[in-house]
Parts: structure tokens; C-alpha cells; sequence
């Protein structure tokens, strides 16, 4: 299933606003690129998502909206493993943001 379903399920089951789902589409797209394809959610792995955050470290951005995007990205994850779509939940550290 790829994540762009998932997180249609997500915002359904959540009743998340109009611009959070916005927000996880962003990061869903931006997964994508940098898997090069149509992020699935087999994707949500720690190496993955450590991953993502390293990316997008290195295009300098703020690790404000690093650790905004890797929460949207686990609490899907979170809610896969709720479902039944993945067995194993994440363990990855959360990104710190400096005070």
C-alpha cells in the first residue's frame, strides 16, 4: 500500500484539519523523492526515517520542520502498526531541537 492511501485512511480515522494532511502529503512527496519512487508504507523503517531526516538536514533546514516532518512520518507509522499494515513499530530518535 503506498502512503499516499495510508494517509487517507489516517486523516479519516484522526479527523485530522485540511492543512495537517496537507502537511504529511508534503512529507509523504518528500520521502518519495528521496526514494526515488512512490514512497510505500514497507518504507516506514528506522533506517528510512533517520534517513529522511539526515536529507533533509543537509538542505538546511530548520531542525524545527525536520522534527515537524519525521512526527508526521511516525505517528503514520504509529498508525500502520495500529492497523495491522506493519509488525514492527518505530524505535528511531526523535530530531532535537535546539531551545
Amino acid at each position: 500500500m503506498r502512503l499516499s492511501e495510508l494517509v487517507d485512511e489516517y486523516a479519516a480515522r484522526k479527523l485530522i484539519s485540511t492543512k495537517t494532511l496537507r502537511l504529511h502529503r508534503v512529507c509523504i512527496r518528500h520521502l518519495s523523492k528521496m526514494l526515488i519512487r512512490p514512497a510505500e508504507v514497507a518504507d516506514l523503517t528506522d533506517t528510512n526515517v533517520a534517513r529522511y531526516a539526515a536529507v533533509q538536514r543537509e538542505k538546511k533546514k530548520a531542525p524545527a520542520s525536520i522534527a515537524g516532518e519525521q512526527s508526521k512520518l511516525l505517528a503514520l507509522w504509529r498508525f500502520a502498526a495500529q492497523q495491522g499494515y506493519l509488525q514492527k513499530w518505530p524505535t528511531v530518535c526523535a530530531v532535537r531541537v535546539p531551545d
